[in-house]
């Protein structure tokens, strides 16, 4: 049975407004100039001011303000209103007026989208006395980050993305946690937490030497690690275990502990060191109450040997820990329950169950891996869904996701619509997290963070193309006569009205081995309720070497239960 890969449901946009520079000249009302004020307005005592006797307007053009609307731009305008007695006024900006006239006594903030380049103009009734102070209009952005990392600790979802820490509640409502503190930008981070007083304390690692982050969860204080307040020396990566936060130095061979239960207190002689192998220390990965040190060139497992303050490093190499393959790609680790996984340094993938490793990647793929350009910058996640384990694994450069499916030993291929490109490329999760039942991913070009859902049949409203080409169809290269192919789908799965309310599976064939394909043929699914519907192609022609290559692009419940091939053998 062929399943079909979850869809993404939208959950919330994290965004952080950005202002620009001031675009106005004397909003302060400290001079006339550069205002062109008619009759009834007038500028004294640092307030804007408008006497009843005639509709009019004050204005600054675009040529004396400090920077001109941009059609398409969003601005933020601001001002007090310090007293009103009659009439109204509206503001415009950039031609687009805003749509509340003012009309009391108040300090004023909204957004104006420009249409054009004109500039700021405040059109009053003739009836309107009024007196206005601090008037400010400047560029809104949100910028565009990248969701970084993800954790759950209680009862809240901590995202980093961009240069900011949000927690998020069951309802995915957001609240920044560090606006006085920024972290680095871009990149992605590695979290742990730990039990600390009456809450927990959150650790978050971008690479930094000798830097990280600390959020206490009890005291809500955001806090950065270094060397000087802190004795900090790691900075690599973040783990937690048995109540301490590990981490390890950006070059070398060195892992440093917390103290247990505190992130905030670090001693550089509290350290332990991987040295079966030379090169440096890529990641640090917290399994199965074991700590796992991959570096390149291999990976070595420690334990908790539990002799905190004595003369011995409190984590230790296990007897037999070390093993010989390492990885190539730090941001490949990732664990399915007890199953650990990563991309060797051979470009295979690995899977480890205990100390026992098994390389899982096909022939294929390690071939399609083999034929890289770059393979560092790979990115995995794992979870568990109908009781599947999937290991996504991401290729940022080549664009390409694989995933695992470790409870069938099958690899399939995810892609998402890139619309800014029109074109599929890798999928649009860049990490994950389980959080209020939910299987929560965020995206690796902006700030959305959507579920992983079996039942969506498109990807934040963007369609999904399904596809499932076969081996090659031949037998001694003989010639094949294929009368008839027949797909038999889940039945009944068309949708009520829409798109995918009479759903088509589409084929297309190969004679040539996968070299050159026909054109698109069509078949019906069976449209809502209608269970008995068959998939079939006929006359599908002679070759010695067919390849099907069957898609669904409908947003239906498409699911292959067997696929049937009617031909006849020919002639040498």
């Amino acid at each position: 049975m062929l399943r079909p890969t979850p869809g993404l449901t939208l959950l919330t946009t994290l965004q952080e407004e950005s202002l620009g520079s001031e675009m106005i000249t004397s909003g302060n009302f400290s001079s006339p100039s550069p205002w062109t004020l008619a009759a009834k307005w007038s500028i004294s005592g640092g307030k804007l001011v408008h006497i009843a006797g005639a509709a009019d307007t004050a204005s600054q053009v675009a040529g004396s303000m400090v920077a001109a609307p941009v059609a398409g731009s969003t601005y933020r305008v601001t001002f007090t209103v310090e007293s009103i007695s009659a009439g109204l006024f509206t503001v415009t900006l950039g031609g687009a007026t805003y749509a509340s006239p003012i009309i009391a006594s108040g300090s004023y903030s909204f957004e104006i989208t420009a249409t054009d380049t004109t500039g700021l103009i405040l059109t009053a009734t003739a009836s309107l006395a009024v007196s206005l102070d601090s008037m400010s209009v400047k560029t809104l952005t949100y910028p565009q980050y990248a969701i970084r990392g993800m954790l759950p600790v209680g009862d809240y979802l901590y995202v980093v993305y961009g240069p900011y820490l949000r927690r998020l509640d069951s309802a995915f409502s957001s609240t920044t946690l560090n606006s006085d503190w920024l972290m680095n930008s871009t990149g992605l981070v590695t979290m742990a937490h730990i039990r600390s007083g009456d809450g927990f304390q959150i650790m978050i690692c971008d690479g930094t030497d000798k830097s990280a982050y600390i959020y206490d969860t009890d005291t809500e204080l955001f806090t950065v690690l270094n060397e000087l307040d802190y004795d900090f020396q790691g900075g690599g990566s973040v783990a937690a275990l048995d109540g301490y936060f590990l981490s390890h130095q950006v070059d070398g061979d060195r892992i440093y502990n917390s103290e247990v239960s505190e992130g905030l207190s670090w001693d550089a002689a509290d350290d332990s060191r991987a040295w079966v192998k030379t090169s440096d220390i890529q990641r640090i990965y917290a399994h199965d109450q074991l700590l796992w040190i991959f570096k390149q060139d291999g990976a070595e497992v420690f334990y908790n040997s539990g002799e905190a303050g004595d003369t011995q490093p409190t984590f230790q190499r296990m007897s037999g820990g070390a093993i010989n393959i390492g990885t190539i790609a730090s941001w490949s680790v990732a664990s399915i329950k007890d199953k650990l996984f990563w991309l060797g340094s051979d470009k295979t993938v690995q899977m480890a169950t205990g100390q026992s490793l098994r390389t899982v990647s096909t022939p294929q793929l390690s071939y399609q891996i083999e034929a890289m350009a770059t393979v560092s910058d790979a990115v995995g996640y794992g979870y568990t869904e109908e009781g599947h384990d999937f290991y996504v694994l991401s290729f940022p450069s080549t664009d390409v996701t694989y995933v695992y499916d470790s409870s069938m030993d099958e690899w399939h291929e995810r892609e998402s619509y890139d619309s800014d490109r029109q074109t599929d490329g890798r999928h649009r999760s860049n990490c994950y997290a389980y959080f209020q039942d939910r299987h929560v991913v965020g995206d690796f070009a902006n700030t959305k963070l959507y579920e992983l859902d079996t039942t969506v049949r498109t990807e934040d409203g963007n369609r999904i193309i399904r596809q499932r080409i076969t081996q090659n169809i031949n037998q001694d290269n003989l010639m094949l006569f294929l009368n008839r192919f027949e797909v038999h789908f889940e039945g009944g799965i068309g949708l009520a009205n829409g798109q995918g309310s009479s759903p088509l599976a589409m084929l297309r064939v190969s004679k040539d081995g996968g070299h050159v394909w026909s054109g698109v043929r069509t078949a019906p699914m069976g449209g809502k309720g209608n269970y008995d519907t068959r998939s079939y192609w006929a006359q599908l022609g002679s070759g010695r070497d067919f390849a099907v290559w069957l898609s669904v692009s409908d947003p239906v419940k498409a699911i292959v239960i067997g696929a049937y091939l009617d031909y006849e053998q020919g002639y040498a």
